[in-house]
Order: structure tokens, then C-alpha cells, then sequence
């Protein structure tokens, strides 16, 4: 994705590529929740409450796995993993 990608062009790009799992007959899903696609890491701009969004859409009834990795800027990993988490509770 473009540097400086938001939600609003993220979240179609992984409706794609949940379209791909769809279409592979995965048994499982294993993500790698790289946080430094945060705004604040410079490169992409999701924002905390992206997160929720972002593993909301993950819940495709798969068993799944998050392994958190990436996130370097002071408080994106306090802020952004947390909501990630939330959309399991």
C-alpha cells in the first residue's frame, strides 16, 4: 500500500486478501499483527481504533492466532494492541 494509507484504503485491500484465504480453503488463520502500520510509525496512518476495525474483519469464524510484532513509536503498542484485542472480547 501507498505510504500514508489510512483505513478507509486499507480496509478494502484486506477484504482482498481475506477474499484469497476464502478462496484457498485455509483451515486456520495466523496474522502477524505488525502494529507499524500506525500513523505514528510514519509509513502507513491506521489510528488505535483501526486496530478493533482491523481484527473485527479478521473474525472470519477460522480459528486464528495473533502474533504481535512491529510498533516502534512511544505508546503505539500500549494503545494499538489493546484494541486490537478488545474485538475478541
Amino acid at each position: 500500500l501507498p505510504t500514508g494509507t489510512a483505513w478507509s484504503g486499507y480496509a478494502p485491500a484486506l477484504g482482498q486478501v481475506l477474499e484469497a484465504v476464502d478462496a484457498f480453503g485455509a483451515d486456520a488463520l495466523v496474522v502477524a499483527l505488525g502494529v507499524d502500520t500506525h500513523a505514528a510509525d510514519g509509513v502507513l496512518a491506521l489510528e488505535n481504533d483501526d486496530y478493533l476495525s482491523l481484527v473485527r474483519t479478521l473474525r472470519t469464524g477460522l480459528p486464528t492466532v495473533l502474533i504481535q510484532e512491529g510498533g516502534y513509536s512511544r505508546g503505539v503498542l500500549e494503545a494499538a494492541v489493546p484494541a486490537a484485542l478488545s474485538a475478541f472480547t
